[in-house]
């Protein structure tokens, strides 16, 4: 690995001595400097994403880019490479990331631009987008047995509610209101009366996924 650094070192005309103090640096901070003696192709997926980082900041630019930087990678490893570029965010580096896991970019990402046919459709933080682009909270209930279809049945007698859709997804009933905190109170008036028992309950607003595709529609 300490080749491989030192190799993109010299493309970028580094002297011998930047070279090999920015490697042990690199290696460090990537945690690969147990396996700097290793060879690329020996190591796992996980590391040598790592190592591509490092090999991409060897001559300490001040803008890193980065394509689908955690696919093909498992829940783990996305976590800890996630932690990587948070890292080398915090230490000064201007870090832009190509990804189509938009659930991931709007827990890390201070600015997010979507694309759509080579073209910006929409830019700002994920607070920004979400309150532009979408009018409705989303409701997570979780109940047990979990008759979903009786619940949503009493909630749509609700006009008031502004209520734009409902629908079940991963065992979980989400209501899209306009007026959250009125379809909270609505919702245990009817679990209360329909025997159900509340699991867990949580309001959001709309994922980035969702206010991509709406957009996408839109166009």
């Amino acid at each position: 690995l300490e080749e491989n650094l030192d190799h993109f070192g010299a493309l970028h005309q580094l002297t011998r001595k930047i070279r090999k103090a920015n490697a042990k640096r690199l290696l460090e901070l990537t945690d690969l400097n147990d396996s700097r003696k290793q060879l690329a192709s020996e190591i796992s997926e996980g590391m040598k994403k790592r190592l591509g980082i490092a090999c991409s900041l060897i001559h300490n630019p001040s803008v890193l880019l980065l394509d689908e930087p955690t696919a093909d990678l498992d829940p783990i490893l996305r976590r800890e490479t996630w932690k990587l570029i948070k890292d080398i965010h915090r230490m000064g580096t201007t870090v832009v990331v190509a990804s189509h896991f938009l659930h991931e970019l709007e827990e890390v990402c201070d600015r997010v631009g979507m694309l759509n046919n080579r073209q910006i459709i929409a830019v700002g933080s994920p607070d920004e987008l979400k309150r532009k682009y979408s009018n409705s909270d989303e409701v997570l209930l979780k109940t047990e047995p979990g008759n979903y279809d009786k619940i949503a049945r009493k909630l749509a007698y609700h006009k008031h509610l502004g209520i734009d859709k409902m629908l079940v997804k991963d065992d979980r009933l989400i209501i899209y209101s306009e007026h959250a905190e009125k379809t909270l109170h609505q919702i245990i008036h009817i679990i209360e009366k329909t025997g159900e028992i509340l699991v867990n309950i949580d309001v959001r607003r709309p994922p980035l996924s969702e206010i991509f595709e709406s957009l996408y529609k839109k166009r």
